[in-house]
């Protein structure tokens, strides 16, 4: 069977850092995570290391280099660690199979094929999630109808990989034409779980966006998430969350659909 890397980075998100570390061991070989957190994940992902299956790396680069520093995991995945697939993933997403395991669906591909596109579906808080559930990938059980426009990728190991930002694609040098396919694996999103995760996640992410001299166009909504802290300090943030992001009634609502994620 080939050989199945994941590769993530992690800033801050102890409320799924495990969580989302335990699933996709489910789905494949290795996990490589990049780590710069002081909200206890850090020692959470020294136990996970502990399986012999998740190596940890110190990261200290902004956000906004994602994409260099997944595509050198990608390099050092398929150079020291023999990776011949490689799954790009955030904290906040769940990847799984059509049928079977992530590993198992890619070792069935045909070996022309470089890239893999992968749906990405959002999940949403609701007032009918499981409040005594721990884990986010679990209580919230219902989704956004729509699709996001932007899909995932996965791809294949190849010396000339570049990874685009945000995972949404990849190059490969070399290549002018990338065979791809889609319909075996999906993603599921969760990216605002909690009034206080939404908080800490724009506050994180604003302070390193406006430090960075990118446009306002790079990171629009978070820009815009960060002025209201900046104007209406964390209740801002909370309120907005309570207005914006929680839905009261989901299955009245015709944009929402009841769909766990598998687990």
């Amino acid at each position: 069977m080939a050989r199945v890397i994941a590769i993530t980075r992690s800033f801050n998100e102890v409320d799924i850092v495990e969580h989302s570390i335990r699933w996709m061991l489910t789905q494949v070989d290795h996990i490589i995570v990049g780590d710069n957190s002081s909200d206890g994940s850090r020692e959470l992902l020294r136990d996970l290391e502990q399986t012999g299956r998740v190596t940890v790396v110190h990261d200290t680069a902004p956000n906004f280099a994602q994409a260099e520093i997944l595509t050198a995991f990608a390099k050092s995945a398929r150079e020291d660690r023999g990776a011949e697939w490689i799954v790009p993933f955030d904290l906040d997403e769940r990847f799984f199979a059509a049928e079977g395991t992530i590993a198992e669906q890619l070792a069935a591909l045909p070996a022309e094929i470089l890239k893999v596109q992968v749906p990405n579906l959002t999940h949403c808080v609701t007032t009918e999630d499981d409040s005594g559930q721990r884990d986010p990938f679990r209580a919230m059980q219902w989704r956004s109808v729509e699709q996001l426009p932007l899909r995932k990728v996965v791809v294949r190991a190849h010396p000339g990989l570049r990874l685009a930002h945000g995972n949404h694609d990849a190059s490969f040098d070399g290549v002018t034409f990338a065979p791809e396919l889609s319909g075996v694996l999906e993603a599921r999103h969760f990216p605002y779980r909690s009034p206080e995760q939404f908080a800490k996640r724009v506050i994180g992410a604003y302070g390193q966006l406006k430090a960075s001299g990118l446009p306002r166009t790079h990171g629009q909504h978070m820009h815009e998430y960060g002025e209201l802290y900046e104007a209406h300090g964390l209740e801002g943030l909370h309120e907005w969350f309570r207005n914006g992001m929680l839905f009261d009634r989901p299955g009245e609502n015709p944009e929402l659909v009841y769909d766990p994620a598998p687990w």
